[in-house]
Order: C-alpha cells, then sequence, then structure tokens
C-alpha cells in the first residue's frame, strides 16, 4: 500500500484521482463532480493497493466519508469504500 496526497472520487465505477499541492482545488473539483453524480472515495489522502493488476483507491480510516469544504469545514457525507483508479 502506498498513501498519496490526492482527492478521489468515482466516476461511473472509475476512481478519478486528482493530485496538487494544497488550496489548488481538489475538494473543490470533487464536490462539483459530486454534484453531476460521482461519489466520494477519498479526500485530502488516498491509500493505493495493487490488487491482481489493478490499483485501487479507498480512505484511510480515519478520513473515510469525509470531505474539507473550504471557508466551512469538514463535511461528512457517504462515500464508497474503494474505486480502481
Amino acid at each position: 500500500m502506498e498513501q498519496i496526497h490526492a482527492t478521489c472520487v468515482d466516476v461511473e465505477g472509475v476512481g478519478v484521482l486528482f493530485l496538487g499541492a494544497a488550496g489548488n482545488g481538489k475538494s473543490d473539483l470533487a464536490l462539483r463532480l459530486i454534484d453531476c453524480g460521482a461519489r466520494l472515495v477519498a479526500d485530502d489522502r488516498a491509500d493505493l493497493t495493487l490488487k491482481d493488476g489493478c490499483v485501487i483507491a479507498s480512505a484511510p480510516p480515519e478520513l473515510a466519508g469525509r470531505i474539507e469544504v473550504r471557508g466551512i469545514g469538514i463535511l461528512e457525507m457517504k462515500a464508497l469504500g474503494k474505486s480502481p483508479v
């Protein structure tokens, strides 16, 4: 397993990772996609594992189901446990 600084959403069964420095809008973009039907997988940090040749993203347990909204704080929402990227 490797942990990276990233946000991940699932779009129609495929995990999409957003990488970038703090404050570059990863969570904001994720929220906009969630409004359009994507599902949250991980915000701020994502755990990546290799299973049967496929990279799987998941949230660290302490961050699962949480996303930071700048100016508001941490929100809890329903999230997928994992997604292939």
